[in-house]
């Protein structure tokens, strides 16, 4: 045998152990790719996910504050309509307050008024040529039309002036058809 004999099966030998050894490196690499895009996927999903769940949650923290919103305004309109309704009933109750005192002084005007007429009717029964308060047609005597007999201007024209001398509001003068000028 020839003494180089031995060198060449060493020498496949670690030719294929250099070989293997190349082999197992590029597969570890391989793996260690794929481990790394698998990683960087997961990540990317993860990420997606979580950007996924982070405008979800924004989108109901926007519809919760939108349905927080939409109760504020449905909240200020019925106060609004409530102050409309405070307003409607504080104007009636003022209207109605008005109407009493208009009646009121109405009424003080015509007792005033018929106050005056009897002051008028007494003032015309005392006067001279009437015996004990009458007038002289029941003593046979014709001294004019009695004093309950005035003319109704004539009443009321007393009436005003006995206004005015105490100081009340006195309404125009009303103009009837015999304070006309003949035409």
């Amino acid at each position: 045998m020839d003494p180089t004999a031995w060198l060449l099966p060493v020498l496949g030998l670690v030719v294929l152990i250099v070989l293997a050894l190349i082999v197992i490196s590029v597969v570890m690499r391989t793996r260690a790719r794929a481990k790394e895009e698998q990683l960087g996927r997961d990540q990317d999903r993860a990420t997606a996910l979580r950007d996924a769940g982070s405008q979800s949650q924004l989108a109901a923290k926007a519809d919760r504050a939108d349905a927080a919103h939409e109760r504020a305004a449905a909240n200020q309109a019925r106060a609004d309509a409530e102050q409309a309704r405070a307003e409607a009933d504080r104007a009636e109750v003022e209207a109605e307050r008005r109407d009493r005192t208009a009646e009121t002084r109405q009424t003080e005007a015509d007792r005033r008024q018929a106050e005056a007429i009897e002051r008028l009717d007494a003032a015309g029964a005392a006067e001279p040529g009437h015996e004990s308060g009458r007038d002289g047609r029941e003593s046979g005597r014709d001294t004019g039309p009695a004093p309950s007999e005035k003319p109704p201007q004539a009443r009321a024209d007393a009436a005003e002036d006995q206004g005015r001398h105490r100081g009340d509001p006195v309404s125009p003068r009303r103009s009837y058809p015999s304070d006309r000028p003949d035409e």
